[in-house]
């Protein structure tokens, strides 16, 4: 009767153990997932390089902007969030744009006179982009708006925010990467 009773126990502790297993390894398959969805490159990878059409028709080519500290910001009109945060990004811009700061904001999917309307209805003076066909927005794992990539004077992703992020926040970071 003994060897039953420690037979149960035994498969009781195996039963235990292969549960914390599985625990152990779901935890590792979502952490995984998470990195996929929402991280574009490692932080202090490249930033994948591109090139877009401005607005204004001028080509725009990420690696041409080494040494600048640069902000991408994924948006657009339609999304109320990315509205709430252009006066954010109108203050970075005043005051970091003589500092060696460039903001470009990539609009995802829409057309250039729908971009150029809201443009000079929100008084936008920095450069936006049009990433029509949503390429730069895939190659980024872009899959919430607004989000902001910030790439430091090399070239390197340093952070990303998603949904509206303060204006704190972001010169914090800023005024980190132009002492560095």
């Amino acid at each position: 009767m003994d060897k039953l009773y420690n037979l149960g126990d035994s498969v009781k502790t195996v039963g235990y153990i292969l549960l914390l297993i599985a625990a152990i390894l779901g935890a590792v398959i979502l952490y995984s997932v998470y990195q996929n969805l929402f991280a574009p490159e490692s932080s202090g990878n490249m930033a994948p390089d591109f090139e877009l059409e401005a607005l204004n028709g001028t080509k725009i080519k990420l690696s041409n902007l080494r040494g600048y500290v640069v902000i991408l910001d994924f948006w657009a009109t339609w999304c109320k969030p990315c509205r709430q945060e252009m006066p954010i990004l109108g203050k970075i811009y005043d005051t970091y744009s003589s500092k060696g700061v460039v903001i470009l904001s990539i609009n995802i999917q829409e057309n250039k006179g729908t971009v150029a309307a809201f443009a000079q209805a929100y008084k936008i003076n920095w450069t936006i982009l049009l990433d029509i066909n949503g390429n730069i927005a895939s190659k980024y794992k872009i899959k919430y708006i607004p989000t902001l990539i910030i790439i430091d004077k090399n070239g390197c992703i340093k952070h990303k925010h998603i949904g509206v992020t303060q204006y704190n926040v972001l010169a914090s970071e800023i005024d980190s990467l132009l002492k560095g």
